[in-house]
Formats: C-alpha cells, structure tokens, sequence
C-alpha cells in the first residue's frame, strides 16, 4: 500500500480549494446566475466563489499558530470584534487566492486578504451562516480536505464536511492566486 495517500502534510502546504458560502444562509456562494430552480440551487452553476487555504497541518499553518499562541489574552471587556481579531490572526495566513471572487470591479487576490476577512466577523449566535474566518479555519482543519498525494492536490476536497466542488479547469473562472 502506498502510504502517500496519507500525507497530509504536503498538500496542507499547497493549499486546497474551499467553496464559499454565503455567511447568513449558508448557501454555497456562486459567481452565475444559474438556474432559479428552488429544488436545485446549485444544479447549471460553474463559477464557484473559492478561496484556496493551507491546510493546519502544514508547516506554514504551524507558524501562525506559533505566533497566535504569543499573544496576550483578550480581557474581560473583549468585544465580539477582539475576537474575531485573533481568529484572523491565523486565517490570514492560511488564505493563498481566491477565484470568482471579487473587490469592486477587479479579482480579488491574496493581497485582499485582511478586506475579505473584515467583510463580516464571528457571531456566537450566528444561526445558520458562518463568517468567512470561520470558514476558513473549519476548512483549514478538515484532515479530508487534504489527504492525498501531493501531485493530486488540485482535486477536490474528499470530505461532506469540506463540500463538494467541480474540478479546477485551466482557464476556467477569473484565478488570482498569488
């Protein structure tokens, strides 16, 4: 048995392709229009909003969490925004690209990183949605999401947890992965 299928580590530190979804609803976010079949909302869409994320395994995630475990504890008078401050301090540094995402009239590139995250931040009493740091993170830590040898990272995500995405395309969707 070749145990490469095992190394997660490898792959954490190229990244994965998480598909957005929208922070309120949860719904997976889409740059089409796609159908208005309410039985099928993501059936005919093939421009998924994606960020690419290094897996927490990987040495580059090892560092962040270094650096996050240096800083003092949040008071008691921290606010919701403190601390969705210290979740961006590791999420910022997971986040490599994205695609079919943009700011204003360009693609968003990883340059945009600390404007995404600060588009909406955590909410204990969320409901359904979850803020993009969040999502970021969650993604970060899903072991499935990066299994697999590492010339094979362009597949998708293995987990129901990681959601299910369409094979990148060369050429296909506005890439800005720096």
């Amino acid at each position: 048995m070749d145990f490469t299928a095992f190394d997660s580590r490898t792959v954490a530190d190229e990244g994965r392709p998480l598909h957005l979804r929208h922070p309120a609803t949860g719904e997976l976010l889409w740059d089409d229009g796609g159908p208005a079949d309410p039985e099928n909302p993501d059936e005919g869409r093939s421009r998924p909003c994606i960020v690419y994320v290094l897996g927490t395994e990987g040495r580059i995630a090892q560092e962040a969490f270094r650096e996050a475990a240096k800083l003092p504890k949040l008071g008691e008078d921290a606010t919701q925004e403190d601390y969705h401050e210290r979740l961006c301090v590791t999420a910022r540094k997971l986040i490599v690209g994205f695609e079919n995402v943009d700011r204003g009239d360009r693609p968003a590139t990883a340059a945009d990183t600390d404007w995404f995250l600060g588009l909406n931040i955590s909410n204990p009493l969320r409901g359904k949605g979850r803020s993009f740091a969040e999502q970021v993170l969650a993604f970060a830590g899903d072991r499935g999401a990066y299994l697999g040898k590492p010339e094979a990272s362009l597949s998708g995500p293995r987990t129901r947890s990681a959601g299910k995405m369409p094979g990148r395309t060369a050429g296909k969707g506005r890439a800005a992965k720096t």
